[in-house]
């Protein structure tokens, strides 16, 4: 048991860094090498067939199904190995850690932090050259360049600083979680959320602020319509001072908008990072409403990044909803984004290389499936989700205070509404940080029962044995 805890701890430790060229012959950015020793961690041990594994091996064999249909496109072989490869090896990262996220001691999360800040501030003070060279080395487009007077922040160990707001917000979640298994104090929790803050003003993408913004707003919105008495639910008391402090918030809420709607042209001079850039390219499509494009607007936000999940989902109308088989993009990509509308070439604000493009993937683990195995693929990925969700209603636990209970739900919930963004919205089909993030949903319910909790305190010692880890 101690060998396979020390494998746990490798695997939780390699998803923060997904993307180091550890595999040869794989051109892709996001290497699945932690989803392979995953895969080697499932045959270690006995697992339940649950509710969860068992939506999870149905994707599994609904992609296969379509892998024996792709081999009829012309598609090459290694072409759809990989494509089968990005979709199942996540998976199995939430197979292995909703039952053995309990093995994960501190120490391992808080190297992790350690680490990427550490690179953080060597990037913040200029990269230096050794740095660049080794970056270079182990990441796809790895410099380490970036300056706080230009657009572009720190990228940490990924290759462009929106990737790097992608690993700030598991790191935030993370350490949320870490606290409500009360494995670390509020005094760590608080340090390592300056640390977050202060990389995340570095990185400066509008990614990294959306997931931070998506946390916060989803937690403090659970706390406040959460029930406060003993009973945990969802029910909200329409009291006057209910009432009362929602129609404050709200108020608050509208001043706080207004005031960053007139003054963003003042504080992107002030600070031009890429989120405030975002919003100013917000308001002015808003600005000029009757000539408003709902393409041209996802292209200034975002560049292709939300065109490609647009047309990903659109593909659902095409095919009768059939989907169009394994990396379908690089045969279909033209057609399909004809049929959904979008044209390529008149986005003046995309480069040239991608206004001219005939292959883009899809970035979102769910639209790819959408368009790849059609409307059963979806539903499946979608039954997967609420069945995580189901989780996020946390038993009453007699031994625990509901204070604390309360704080724990928030949590899952904040979790929960990242991981939902990522999967749906925003993230490569082989990038494991979604699915890190369901088994702390999942996990957190199973640990705050009764009988959880008993069996928390019997691995607790298999956790500190391998604390020099």
């Amino acid at each position: 048991m101690l060998v396979y805890c020390y494998f746990v701890n490798i695997v939780f430790f390699l998803c923060f860094f997904p993307y180091f060229k550890l595999i040869p012959n794989i051109t892709a950015e996001v290497q699945p090498f932690c989803g392979f020793v995953a895969l080697f961690l499932i045959f270690l041990r006995k697992r339940k067939l649950d509710p969860i594994s068992q939506k999870i091996l149905h994707i599994i064999a609904l992609l296969f199904f379509y892998l024996l249909i792709s081999f009829y496109r012309g598609l090459g072989f290694s072409t759809l190995v990989l494509s089968i490869i990005s979709y199942t090896l996540p998976l199995f990262i939430l197979l292995v850690f909703k039952d053995d996220i309990s093995y994960v001691t501190e120490k391992t999360f808080l190297s992790v932090i350690l680490i990427n800040l550490s690179i953080g501030i060597l990037q913040l003070l200029g990269g230096f050259g050794f740095l660049n060279n080794i970056l270079a080395l182990i990441i796809s487009r790895g410099t380490g360049s970036s300056s706080l007077d230009g657009l572009r922040g720190i990228t940490l160990l990924t290759p462009e600083p929106s990737h790097a707001g992608r690993t700030l917000g598991l790191l935030l979640c993370t350490a949320f979680f870490f606290h409500a298994l009360r494995r670390i104090s509020k005094i760590k929790l608080g340090a390592i959320i300056v640390a977050l803050i202060i990389l995340l003003v570095a990185n400066k993408s509008g990614t990294g602020f959306i997931l931070f913004s998506i946390f916060i707003c989803s937690y403090l919105l659970s706390r406040f319509i959460l029930n406060k008495g003993k009973k945990l639910n969802f029910k909200i008391k329409f009291s006057a001072a209910f009432l009362f402090k929602l129609i404050i918030s709200i108020l608050l809420g509208v001043l706080v908008i207004l005031a960053l709607w007139f003054s963003i042209d003042a504080l992107y001079i002030r600070f031009p990072i890429r989120f405030l850039q975002i919003l100013l390219r917000i308001r002015n499509s808003f600005s000029n409403f009757y000539n408003f494009n709902l393409y041209h607007f996802l292209a200034l936000v975002a560049g292709k990044r939300y065109l490609t999940v647009a047309i990903g989902y659109f593909s659902l109308f095409q095919n009768y909803g059939l989907g169009h088989g394994l990396s379908s993009y690089l045969m279909d990509f033209t057609q399909l984004s004809q049929f959904a509308g979008v044209d390529f070439q008149s986005i003046t604000t995309l480069p040239l290389f991608e206004r001219t493009a005939t292959a883009l993937k899809p970035d979102s683990y769910g639209a790819s499936i959408a368009q790849d195995t059609g409307i059963v693929g979806l539903i499946l990925l979608l039954t997967l989700l609420i069945s995580v969700w189901k989780s996020v209603r946390l038993p009453n636990v007699m031994d625990l205070p509901p204070s604390y209970l309360r704080h724990t739900q928030s949590v899952c919930i904040a979790i929960f509404a990242v991981a939902l963004y990522m999967i749906l919205l925003n993230t490569s089909t082989s990038l494991p940080f979604p699915w890190l993030l369901l088994s702390y949903v999942y996990c957190l319910r199973q640990i705050l029962t009764s009988g959880q909790i008993k069996a928390e305190a019997q691995v607790a010692p298999l956790r500190h044995s391998i604390e020099y880890f």
